[in-house]
């Protein structure tokens, strides 16, 4: 069995890897219709360019809201911005989601937890089956599956996330041999 060290998605990271898997048409589509829009101002009239203006300010801050509503609030694209863990067994990725301690330490005792992390403790997990788990997409060092079904959304897997080099390769084939 393959395990993970404990890792989460930043918010940049988070915000550029969902509009990668589902963005794409949206955003080229949003960025014809300012082209277009932008050409018709020039060739035909000044009043295209509060067409193209509308579509900047009104239409893309829409689209941008439903990427994040839609795709980035999915239960399990949430568990990438979670501190968690991956096993990946035979059958299934095994996602535990990780928090710290709810206790608040002694003042005597103070500086010593200031200067160590404190030691995270499981408070959920999921079970994905490989067969819920699309064709992945590469990133510059991760990977990222998206998770087909109603509560899907995506599973992220740095490189880093990873203590042996060849880890990472052996999940992805894990994976993507069933």
């Amino acid at each position: 069995m393959i395990k993970t060290k404990v890792f989460r998605m930043n918010r940049s990271s988070f915000i550029k890897e969902m509009t990668w898997l589902y963005g794409m048409p949206w955003i080229a589509a949003a960025t014809a219709f300012v082209l277009i829009s932008v050409i018709f101002s020039f060739i035909y009239d000044l009043r295209w360019t509060v067409v193209t203006l509308m579509i900047i300010f009104i239409i893309m801050p829409m689209i941008i809201a439903f990427f994040y509503i839609y795709h980035g609030l999915k239960p399990l694209s949430v568990v990438n911005a979670i501190p968690h863990t991956l096993s990946f067994s035979p059958d299934e990725v095994y996602v535990s989601l990780l928090s710290p301690p709810e206790t608040i330490p002694d003042n005597e005792h103070a500086d010593d937890n200031a200067k160590s992390e404190p030691e995270l403790i499981e408070t959920a997990s999921r079970h994905i089956p490989y067969s819920r788990l699309g064709k992945y997409k590469t990133g510059t060092n991760s990977v990222i599956f998206p998770i087909e079904g109603d509560d899907g959304g995506f599973l992220w897997i740095p490189l880093s996330a990873f203590e042996k080099d060849g880890d990472m390769a052996d999940a992805i084939k894990i994976i993507t041999d069933k």
